[in-house]
């Protein structure tokens, strides 16, 4: 009898801060720090939302980050690193033990364009690979 995959998806609504991308700007520590707390909050309790009453745990797994934009993309490591916190709040759920490669085989990213701006969203996929 082969097992199915589990996976656990969230939308964090809008667009990542831009305190938490790569090109920042003068922003400082403190700002960062602040807008990585509230994003790890938020996909947090988006997590609780879309668990339910399962228990998830997965010992190893594929991340996809998924942006839904208006306007202008961000790059490949433009994503990657404005949305780590996202992908850390999985680690804070337990969805995950770590994100480092002895847990995640691998991380995708993509992109879709969509014409108004209240549609803008990053989706991330946390999927069960199994052995």
């Amino acid at each position: 009898m082969s097992k199915t995959p589990r996976s656990i998806s969230i939308e964090y609504p809008g667009t990542l801060p831009l305190a938490l991308r790569k090109n920042r700007g003068s922003t400082t520590h403190w700002d960062r720090a602040k807008e990585t707390k509230t994003m790890r909050e938020t996909a947090y309790m988006l997590i609780h939302e879309a668990r339910g009453e399962r228990d998830l745990h997965f010992e190893r797994a594929t991340i996809h980050v998924h942006q839904t934009y208006c306007g202008k993309a961000l790059d490949v490591s433009g994503l990657a690193s404005g949305s780590s916190a996202l992908v850390d709040a999985f680690m804070d759920a337990g969805i995950i033990d770590d994100d480092g490669p002895e847990t995640v085989f691998a991380t995708s990213y993509g992109h879709t364009r969509v014409p108004h701006k209240d549609e803008r969203r990053v989706t991330v996929t946390v999927r069960e690979v199994l052995e």
